[in-house]
């Protein structure tokens, strides 16, 4: 699945008085010794009159301008001083606990609704996290993130610690073709585990999907992947963070097309999606069921063969519109509702380790389809979706 800094510069004019006299000297001439004639005497009056007048005239540019920079000085204080105020308003910490919400979720994929896409301006705030990681720690105690940009791992973790919630992340290093983003993405990775020293950080993710959005790569793509897991667990290790577990995440495809890639990562983990194999809700976990223990393909296959734990790392249900049908997949919240309430319960009486895709629809990702904006259990608005049903049971 496809997963401002403005800078207010003010300056002030400073009375330069030697410029300024300068300005007010300038042209005038210095005795030769002999006195002049009435003519000459008339030619030097004119222009002192001249010199004065210019005087005058940038005396009374430079009073404008001093205004004028005392009234644009003022401004940038206030505006300073407001956008201060605004940030040092108080955070709201309290979590309302709402009754439709139950802890049944094994966990939940997390991509921040607005604000957490570095192309399109960083403008997510801490209490725009603190707001979703309160709905979300009354849904599970696991949540996986997409990315490090615009401080959203940050302030996942920051709102996980002000909150005081049960909650583990997983940090994703996303990569693609853009070795500058790659390199951005990693050095905040690097900063935010030495920030919270590991703390309630569970996995790194190097990577979703790549393998399957570089197939025409080759084996190019897997050796570039496993170099980029290779490092992440270095890193982790040589700075005591060994216990951090490093993983990628494709496609069952990937996994036997590539199949170096397994050797690399720390587990097997899988996107599993019923709705794009076309089929109903109803029967949406007969074909997970079924993908997961494919010969070749399948994360218990491949967990049995290597002794590496298998992890279902997204699932789930759009729920619109209508025309993005996939052949009997149709998204809505009633066939949201009826794989959701199918899966999460067995899921979790059976064992089976998954991440539920996903929070909150993401109206940047209409950029793609609307159907790939909407799969949240909540709305753009942090609503839950009228209709939904979340089941209750143990995880």
């Amino acid at each position: 699945m496809f997963r401002s800094f403005v800078s207010h510069s003010s300056f002030v004019l400073q009375p330069d008085d030697d410029g300024l006299q300068q300005l007010a000297d300038s042209g005038s001439s210095k005795g030769s010794g002999h006195m002049p004639s009435s003519r000459g005497v008339a030619s030097v009056d004119r222009l002192k009159a001249a010199k004065n007048g210019r005087a005058f005239f940038f005396l009374l540019a430079f009073l404008v301008l001093a205004a004028l920079s005392g009234t644009l000085t003022v401004y940038f204080i206030r505006y300073s001083n407001s956008t201060a105020s605004t940030r040092q308003k108080p955070l709201d910490l309290t979590i309302k606990l709402d009754s439709r919400l139950h802890k049944s979720l094994y966990g939940l994929d997390y991509t921040p609704p607005f604000g957490g896409q570095y192309d399109q301006g960083c403008y997510i705030t801490q209490q725009d996290v603190l707001n979703h990681v309160k709905l979300m720690s009354q849904l599970t105690t696991r949540i996986r993130l997409y990315g490090m940009d615009c401080l959203v791992a940050d302030f996942t973790l920051n709102a996980v610690r002000l909150l005081n919630v049960n909650l583990s992340v997983v940090l994703t290093l996303w990569e693609d073709n853009d070795i500058a983003m790659i390199t951005r993405q990693r050095k905040e990775l690097y900063r935010v585990v030495e920030k919270y020293k590991g703390e309630n950080i569970s996995y790194i993710s190097v990577g979703n999907e790549v393998l399957l959005r570089a197939a025409d790569k080759g084996d190019q793509a897997e050796v570039f992947m496993g170099k980029e897991i290779d490092k992440t667990r270095v890193w982790l290790k040589n700075n005591g963070y060994a216990h951090i577990s490093v993983v990628t995440t494709d496609v069952a495809d990937s996994w036997s097309a590539y199949p170096d890639i397994i050797n690399h990562s720390d587990e097997a983990w899988g996107n599993v999606h019923p709705f794009f194999a076309g089929v109903l809700p109803e029967t949406g976990w007969d074909f997970a069921i079924k993908s997961l223990n494919s010969e070749g393909t399948g994360l218990n296959w491949i967990s049995n063969k290597t002794g590496k734990t298998g992890m279902i790392s997204e699932i789930g249900w759009p729920t619109a519109p209508l025309n993005e049908s996939y052949q009997a997949s149709v998204p809505t919240i009633a066939n949201m509702n009826t794989f959701l309430n199918l899966w999460v319960c067995r899921a979790n009486q059976a064992g089976i380790r998954y991440f539920w895709f996903e929070a909150f629809d993401c109206p940047w990702k209409e950029a793609f389809s609307i159907r790939e904006a909407s799969w949240g259990l909540f709305d753009r608005d942090l609503n839950l979706k009228d209709g939904v049903v979340i089941p209750q049971c143990d995880v």
